[in-house]
């Protein structure tokens, strides 16, 4: 990028007004899905581990936390509408792509699962999560989201809650152990 930069300063700015504007539709929905996971309750009457579920929360808050940071920095850098929907519709791709790639990725590196990893099994699966309410449903979370994001006034601070990610994490026995202290 650093080459682009001295052949094409403009290109180079254009490029990364992109790029801010990928990251930025990608933290539109992690800051969702911190929300998604802080406020689920069936995670803990599943019986999910409370130790892991506490990272997941206080990570999914610190999520929430920062959601406008790359939005501003990108507006700031004279970024507009068309390259945020542009941006935002590569993303939805990339994000498709390694939450199902991933997944199917990292399953496969398990040693504990014994039964061969294949798509449809998965997908079975993935989807009594979905009706049981553990897992956030894909399609209705990049779709559904899309709205909100490619309304034309939107701004991250219109959506997710800071006071209620700054209140998980002052309860959040992994903040408090990582050093967190709100007071």
């Amino acid at each position: 990028m650093a080459e682009l930069k001295e052949r094409n300063p403009r290109a180079w700015r254009r490029r990364l007004r992109f790029e801010l504007a990928a990251v930025a539709s990608i933290e539109h929905y992690t800051a969702v899905l911190g929300q998604w996971i802080m406020d689920n309750r069936r995670l803990d009457e599943a019986g999910v581990d409370p130790t892991m579920l506490d990272l997941l929360r206080w990570h999914g808050a610190e999520e929430v936390e920062h959601r406008s940071v790359v939005f501003d920095v990108y507006k700031a850098f004279g970024g507009g509408y068309a390259m945020r929907v542009l941006a935002w519709v590569v993303s939805l791709f990339f994000l498709y792509w390694a939450l199902i790639g991933g997944s199917l990725y990292l399953l496969r590196q398990d040693p504990t699962i014994t039964r061969r990893v294949t798509f449809p099994r998965v997908y079975r699966s993935y989807r009594r999560s979905v009706r049981r309410g553990t897992v956030p449903g894909v399609f209705r979370l990049l779709l559904g989201e899309a709205p909100v994001y490619l309304r034309p006034g939107h701004h991250p601070s219109k959506v997710c809650s800071t006071p209620r990610a700054l209140e998980y994490l002052k309860t959040s026995p992994a903040a408090r152990s990582a050093g967190y202290d709100p007071y």
